[in-house]
């Protein structure tokens, strides 16, 4: 990977000043891998916060709409007195204005396209928004059109995650866990973070590739350990802590019956806690376990 080409005050700027969890989309903005990212922002802020991008040499136009977090982590549109808008973030002003456009037509291709997702993925996307009456669970989606191994650099079970240092390369949904297209991109995005965060950047390899245990709708815990399974019957993982999104009662509720134990025994029905080799809980609940290697 050759070494950043953006200019030190601009990346020192963005460092301090974005937040750590969009920091890899600006990056990946900055290094000329994505020509627009599209992130949330406060309307009440927004003013200042166009201003810093101003600095960074970026222009941004921001949604006419707001929107409301769903149970499924997805949103709604909010037309009334909005808290929160989507923002759209380009070298070039025009660019920027195109995404906004488009995301207000609903324009889901031309909106892909402008962001940079693989053709395959927002195809992917479309086919299974068309005509549903419930919004797809697109990590489900993508585990089952999955063909071979899960590729650890576009696991997205991360991005709503409420961590130190954002965990996600790619900002789509992709059409599987083993999609080229995702992979190439993700790679390269990830070349340019070790260049400016090589800390961070090797923290998130070692996420990334952590075993995740995935509930629907959009509860998820990555399990700080790796699987010991010895057999092809069932999984086992040896673990001394998780990450997880605790937006949901249930996972509050699983994420207790966790904390307990240290060890996980999946047999594709049940989730057998233990702790020191004790069992400890019996979890019923339909899950699916993400290997990503």
């Amino acid at each position: 990977m050759e070494s950043s080409k953006t200019p030190e005050e601009i990346r020192k700027t963005c460092i301090e000043l974005i937040s750590r969890q969009t920091l890899p989309e600006f990056i990946a903005l900055l290094e000329n891998v994505k020509q627009v990212i599209r992130i949330s922002e406060s309307l009440e802020s927004y003013p200042v916060f166009v201003k810093m991008l101003e600095k960074m040499g970026l222009s941004a136009e921001h949604s006419d709409f707001g929107y409301s977090l769903r149970y499924d982590g997805n949103y709604e549109r909010v037309y009334d007195s909005p808290d929160r808008v989507f923002v759209y973030i380009s070298k070039d002003r025009q660019l920027a204005k195109d995404a906004k456009e488009a995301e207000s037509r609903r324009d889901d291709k031309g909106l892909g396209r402008i962001l940079g997702f693989p053709e395959c993925c927002t195809d992917f996307y479309m086919d299974r928004i068309k005509d549903a009456k419930v919004h797809p669970d697109f990590i489900r989606e993508s585990h089952i059109n999955t063909r071979g191994k899960h590729n650890h650099l576009i696991n997205n079970c991360f991005y709503d995650s409420d961590l130190d240092f954002a965990s996600s390369l790619v900002f789509h949904f992709p059409c599987s866990y083993s999609c080229k297209e995702s992979i190439v991109r993700a790679k390269k995005l990830l070349g340019f973070i070790k260049d400016w965060m090589p800390d961070e950047a090797a923290l998130m390899e070692r996420r990334l590739k952590m075993p995740v245990i995935y509930f629907y709708p959009h509860e998820f815990f990555v399990l700080k350990g790796r699987n010991n399974a010895q057999d092809m019957t069932r999984d086992i993982i040896d673990y001394d802590g998780f990450y997880s999104w605790l937006g949901h009662k249930t996972s509050q509720s699983i994420a207790s019956e966790f904390r307990w134990a240290n060890r996980v025994i999946l047999d594709g029905k049940t989730i057998r806690l233990f702790r020191d080799g004790w069992q400890t809980k019996n979890i019923e609940k339909p899950y699916i376990f993400l290997k990503f290697s």
